[in-house]
C-alpha cells in the first residue's frame, strides 16, 4: 500500500480473502479517526460491519498497532544488518519479518504463534533459512541457451507470498527470482566442549 487512501480500495478485496479462507465474517474493525477508514463507513454499514475508533487526541489508546508496527519495524532492520542489504531491499525484510513473527511462539498468546491461533496446529519450520544467506538456485528455466551455467551465487530475499518457494538475488544480473528448486550453502562444524553441530549460513 503506497498511500493511505488506497484503503478504500483494499480492504474490501481484504475481507473477501479472509471471510472465505477462514470461512468467517468480519464483525467489527477497530481503528483511529484517519479518513481512509472513515470513508469507508458505508460500505462498513452495508456488510454488518461494526466501526470502532479511538476517541480523538487519544494516540497512547494506538499502542498495540503501534506495538506490532514497532515489531515489524526492528524485525526487517535486523534481517537487514544481518545479511549487510542495502535499505533499498527493506519491502523484502518486513516480508520476512512478518512472515518469522506469524510463525514465532509470543508471550501475549501464551507462548503460541500467531499460526497456531489461527489453524489449530503448529507451522512448518524446516524449510526456513536465514535472511541474506548464500544459496543456489535452479537457474534453466531462466537461461536463454544451453551453454549459460544451471545455478549461481545468489542472496535469499524471504519466501513467496502466492507460490510455495524461494526469492532470492542474483547480485551480478540484480534479477530476482523465484523458486522451489535451492539448495543453501551450509557449513558444519565443532565447537567444544559440547561437540554439538552447528550451523552457519554465508
Amino acid at each position: 500500500m503506497k498511500n493511505k487512501s488506497d484503503v478504500s480500495t483494499l480492504f474490501p478485496t481484504f475481507k473477501n480473502i479472509v471471510e472465505n479462507y477462514f470461512n468467517l465474517p468480519i464483525i467489527s474493525l477497530y481503528s483511529d479517526n484517519g479518513g481512509e477508514f472513515i470513508k469507508l463507513k458505508s460500505f462498513f454499514n452495508t456488510h454488518g460491519i461494526s466501526h470502532f475508533t479511538t476517541p480523538p487526541h487519544t494516540p497512547e489508546l494506538n499502542a498495540p498497532a503501534e506495538r506490532r508496527h514497532i515489531h515489524i519495524v526492528e524485525t526487517g532492520r535486523a534481517l537487514l544488518y544481518h545479511a549487510k542489504l542495502p535499505s533499498n531491499y527493506w519491502t523484502f525484510a518486513f516480508k520476512t519479518a512478518t512472515y518469522l513473527i506469524n510463525k514465532l511462539p509470543t508471550p501475549v498468546l501464551n507462548m503460541r504463534s500467531p499460526f497456531q491461533v489461527l489453524h489449530n496446529k503448529d507451522p512448518m519450520l524446516s524449510h526456513l533459512h536465514s535472511f541474506g544467506c548464500l544459496c543456489f538456485p535452479w537457474l534453466k528455466p531462466y537461461v536463454s541457451n544451453k551453454l549459460q551455467p544451471r545455478s549461481t551465487p545468489c542472496i535469499l530475499l524471504g519466501y513467496a507470498e502466492s507460490q510455495y518457494g524461494y526469492m532470492y538475488l542474483d547480485p551480478t544480473s540484480q534479477k530476482i527470482y523465484t523458486s522451489r528448486h535451492v539448495q543453501f550453502l551450509i557449513i558444519f562444524f565443532l565447537t567444544p566442549p559440547s561437540l554439538k553441530h552447528h550451523q552457519l549460513y554465508l
